[in-house]
Order: C-alpha cells, then structure tokens, then sequence
C-alpha cells in the first residue's frame, strides 16, 4: 500500500477511535447530572442515587486493568467492539420507573465504558505509530469532550422530550461497531511498542504521594458533579438541572483543553508547583460556582474553574506511570487513574449518607474546600523536598 494511503487510513482510524471514546464517555456523563431527577422519578433517597452512582465509578475503574490483562486472549479487539454496544444501556434508564431495573441497565453500561477503554488506548496507540506523542492525547481527549457532551445533552434532554424519548440517544453507540468495519479497526490490531517521551521525571517520589493527589483531585470532581444539580434544584427547582448540565459540560471541556497547557507547563517547570498553584485559584472559583444565584453567574463561574481544576491530572499520570516499578506501562497508570477515580467515587458514596442525617448538598460541597487546600499543601510539600535537579539518566 503506498505511504499516503496508509497514513491517510491511520488517520481515519485515529479520528473514528476519538468518536467511540467521545461517544463512549457521552453515556458515563449521563448518571451524575441526572440524580435529582432520577431520585424524584424513582421515589428513592438521595443516598440511594449517590451510592449507585459512586459504585458505576469504582467498577468503571476497577474493570480496566482486568479488561487490559485479558483483551490479549482474544484474536480480534473484541472488547473495544463490545464497549460501545453495552454503554447505550445508560440510554434505556427512562423506559423504567423501578430503581433496581434502573441499577441493572447503568452498571451493565459501566461495564462497557470500563472495558472499551484498555483496547481503544491500545489502538489509538497503534494506529498513531511514531506519533503516539500527538494521537493518543487525542485519543484521551475524546473522553473529556464525550463525559461533557453527555452531561449537556441528558439534562436538557431531560427538561425537554423528557425521560419518554430518552431511548434515542442510544442510536449513536449502534453506529460506531459501523464505523470500526468500515475503516477496518474490527480486524486484529498489531500493537507497536514505542519509546515513551522522558519528560522531566520527579526523583525519589513516592508512588503513594502521587496516587494521594490523583485522589483528592478526583474526589473534587466526583463530590461537585454528583451535589452540584442537587444543590441547584432544591434552591431553583427542576429547569436548573439544564444549568448544572451546561456547567459540568463546561468545566469538563475547559478542563480537557486546559490540560494540554498544563502538559506543556510541566515539562518545563515543577508539576507539584503547578498544582499547588492551580488548586489555590480554584478554591475562589469553586465556591462561586457553589453559591451561584443565576445561569449567568454559574457558567461565568465554570469556565475558568474548569481550566484550573484538574487539568494537570494528566501530566501526574505520566509521572506516576514513570516513577512505578515491575509492572506493565498500562497497569500502572491504570493503577493511578483507576485508585484516584474509584477513590473518589467513595467519597461521594460517603457524602450521599451524610445527606441521610442532616447535611445539606450545600455543605457537601462547600466541604470539600478541604479538599482543595490539602491538595495544595501536599503539592507545595512535595515541591519544596522534591527540587533538586534529576540525574541525566533519569
């Protein structure tokens, strides 16, 4: 095959792999945005919803390092194919009213959100050949515009059509196993092992320090996407579900274009002292989003909260993935991203029952500025105790 028509394939490829991670990840945004008004449809406690939907978080993360061992065994990307199909149970919630029917479809959808992911990441790293550097944050940022995508359009769904129609928007996920046949990405992948960027490693730091940050940092964003669309509709009622939809979306967008900055500041300064940086101009941001009093004033609020809020989740990945030892690249930032995601997951599991004795969503999430500045100082620690410059062959 001549060289411009591979190329072009691979970037065919490329661009259908981005779609079934952004469609994938469109129906993992579905759940959080939703409680308020799953909790209402279903008759059940807020505890209940929160505690559904902080398991779907720790399964999703749980799954991938098992999805990952296993992919190997079979002769074709088999569940890289099965993700998509298994995921568009999250749009079939509205054709019940029982919560346990309701629990069986959004964790069957979990689980193929969760296996979709170690293959996709596989093949997005195998069809961008020597420039994995460029095709896989493509690849990854698929999910951040999907998980936004699904938190708008379900809530504005749901305040439109309503939960009736609801069923349609699983017609996306039956046409990408379409696209794979067609750009030939159903067929056995041969997955290339490249040599990683080296960037600027963080000598001697412990993997536990790092996994402590990737979870207070998760837990944030877990704890203000679960509580934000509840806190909104006891103060404004139902139509501020479609402005907490409009605000998750945007600080997740903010956050996967941000984190192409912070990628690029890391490389050239100390990942820590961004992080504690960042995390203290987000204290003041956060809480305007929380007592926010209009539409206006919670998406002014969202956009330059959503650039600083975790956009440096990424580079820390990177790091802790370099600095792991004896384990298989993808297992350890599996470990990283599945340990920091499914902790935070517990802990909105563990605020959802602190609503069942007296603690307001309010409080929740003005909480969790502690949050917030115990990321700061651990970073700023590790900053001033991790300066001194690596070795050249680190």
């Amino acid at each position: 095959m001549p060289l411009p028509s591979l190329v072009s394939r691979r970037r065919l490829q490329l661009l259908v792999l981005m779609l079934a991670h952004l469609t994938v990840d469109m129906y993992g945004g579905f759940l959080m945005p939703l409680i308020p008004a799953l909790r209402d449809r279903l008759d059940v406690r807020l505890s209940a919803m929160t505690a559904l939907a902080g398991t779907c978080g720790i399964l999703v993360n749980a799954i991938q390092p098992f999805a990952g061992m296993i992919s190997p065994v079979f002769r074709r990307p088999l569940l890289m194919m099965l993700g998509p199909v298994l995921a568009i149970c999250m749009a079939l919630i509205g054709t019940t009213q029982s919560f346990w029917v309701v629990a069986v479809l959004v964790l069957a959808g979990h689980v193929g959100i969760g296996v979709f992911h170690p293959d996709g990441l596989m093949a997005a790293h195998s069809v961008s050949g020597a420039k994995e550097h460029l095709g896989v944050p493509v690849f990854l940022s698929g999910g951040f515009f999907g998980f936004s995508l699904g938190a708008i359009v379900s809530t504005h769904w749901v305040s439109g059509p309503g939960f009736g129609s609801f069923w349609m928007l699983g017609l996306p996920g039956l046409v990408i196993p379409m696209l794979y046949a067609a750009t030939g990405l159903n067929a056995r992948l041969t997955y290339e092992s490249h040599e990683p960027s080296r960037g600027r490693p963080a000598d001697g730091v412990a993997f536990g320090w790092l996994l402590l940050l990737g979870t207070l940092m998760a837990s944030t964003v877990c704890v203000l996407y679960t509580f934000l669309n509840v806190t909104l509709e006891a103060r404004f009622g139902r139509p501020a579900i479609a402005w907490g939809g409009t605000a998750i979306a945007l600080t997740g967008l903010c956050g996967a274009l941000g984190s192409y900055g912070w990628g690029y500041l890391s490389a050239r300064v100390s990942l820590f002292g961004l992080i504690a940086a960042g995390q203290l101009l987000y204290v003041p941001l956060y809480l305007r989003i929380v007592a926010a009093d209009s539409r206006t004033s919670l998406i002014a609020a969202s956009i330059p909260a959503g650039l600083v809020m975790g956009g440096a989740f990424f580079p820390l990945v990177a790091m802790a993935a370099r600095r792991a030892r004896g384990l298989t690249p993808g297992l350890r930032a599996g470990l990283i991203v599945g340990g920091s995601w499914g902790g935070g997951s517990i802990v909105a599991i563990v605020c959802g029952f602190l609503t069942d004795h007296g603690v307001t969503a309010t409080a929740v999430l003005r909480g969790m500025t502690v949050a917030i500045l115990t990321t700061a100082a651990v970073a700023a620690a590790l900053w001033l105790t991790h300066r001194r410059p690596a070795s050249p062959d680190a």
